[in-house]
């Protein structure tokens, strides 16, 4: 079967009837009619017909004078702009829920993409996906400063839409001048420092004095019943030294009487013997008990603080909430010291003082 072609008749400007240029009703009417006509091939005349139909089209708005026409169901697509405001750079982005423009001032030195991609999604919840692509297609990292991005061209994705973004050239902040910013913002902090020193330095001994007043006011019945049960213990524990030194004498006077009196010393020097090979005895069963040597003081010291954590159980005195508050008010004490330390009150520091030694100093 033989494929019909369909046959538009185009008539240009000047080749038209008068009637047709006097009024767009007649030229409406021409194009319906060609429709019609048309209307009755099949196969690839109808694409011909469209392709025609829109050329003509075309012609008539051009030669006709005629006003636009715009397709049902098509938006113009916003892009995205750069813009300088104040010497910042402003970007104007399409917001998809809303379908309006919003601008986003940007710091070049401080801002970073992920900063600048983190206002988008606040600004517009509809936003699920929002990344920044090369044009090579590598994804740009949220910690890219906008000093950088703005070097090159990217591409700006939002959700299922692409911006192809050509930002302007923008200067590079010198490193030098990054420097002297920072050094500029350490002596601004240390200017307000020794501005505001004084008061800070009140406010937080005034902090410290009620803190410290506090806990003393906390660990008072502590102290007292604490003092109670020291002085108990250490009287049993004097009682026991002197009980050692009476237990010792009378083994003393036993064994004198006994040698010079009942017995001669013939007899009674292997019975010495013996006792003072099981006093040592003893002395080493305490070593592997204690881990120390037995020394009178360590071992004063080791029955006191038994006869103290006895009482202590007894009564129900807590031993670590004591300890605690002894830190906490030793500290506390410690941290007032230090605050009034003249380096801290910018005063100068005490000078150092060596001692002259008249006879070391001899050659």
């Amino acid at each position: 079967m033989q494929k019909s072609r369909a046959i538009l008749r185009i008539f240009p400007a000047k080749a038209l009837p008068a009637p047709a240029l006097h009024g767009r009703s007649t030229i409406l009417g021409l194009l319906r009619k060609e429709q019609l006509e048309n209307r009755r091939f099949l196969g690839t005349g109808i694409n011909i017909f469209h392709k025609r139909n829109h050329n003509l089209l075309s012609s008539l708005e051009t030669n006709c004078n005629l006003c636009h026409i715009r397709r049902l169901g098509t938006e113009d697509k916003q892009d995205v702009t750069f813009s300088f405001s104040n010497g910042l750079p402003v970007i104007s982005v399409p917001l998809p829920s809303r379908k309006e423009m919003c601008k986003f001032v940007l710091r070049p030195v401080a801002t970073t993409v992920g900063n600048f991609l983190s206002d988008l999604r606040q600004e517009d919840q509809g936003i699920d996906r929002a990344v920044i692509f090369a044009t090579d297609g590598s994804r740009i990292a949220a910690c890219t400063k906008i000093e950088h991005l703005m070097q090159n061209a990217f591409v700006l994705h939002i959700n299922d839409q692409s911006y192809e973004v050509n930002p302007p050239k923008l200067e590079q902040t010198p490193v030098e001048t990054s420097t002297d910013l920072d050094q500029a913002k350490i002596l601004i902090a240390q200017l307000y420092g020794q501005l505001n020193i004084e008061e800070h330095q009140l406010i937080q001994q005034q902090q410290l004095l009620e803190r410290l007043e506090n806990l003393k006011t906390e660990i008072l019945p502590l102290e007292q019943r604490k003092d109670r049960m020291a002085e108990k213990a250490k009287w049993r524990t004097s009682l026991l030294m002197w009980g050692g030194l009476a237990m010792m004498g009378t083994q003393f006077g036993i064994l004198a009487r006994l040698t010079w009196w009942e017995y001669s010393w013939d007899i009674m020097e292997p019975v010495t013997y013996f006792i003072t090979y099981g006093t040592a005895i003893i002395m080493y069963g305490y070593f592997l008990l204690t881990q120390k040597e037995y020394v009178y003081p360590d071992a004063r010291d080791r029955q006191y603080m038994r006869f103290f954590y006895r009482q202590a159980e007894r009564t129900k005195f807590d031993v670590n909430k004591y300890n605690k508050l002894c830190g906490e008010i030793a500290q506390a004490e410690q941290d007032l010291k230090r605050l009034r330390d003249p380096l801290h009150l910018n005063l100068p520091a005490e000078p150092i003082t060596i001692p002259h030694d008249p006879e070391g100093s001899k050659p």
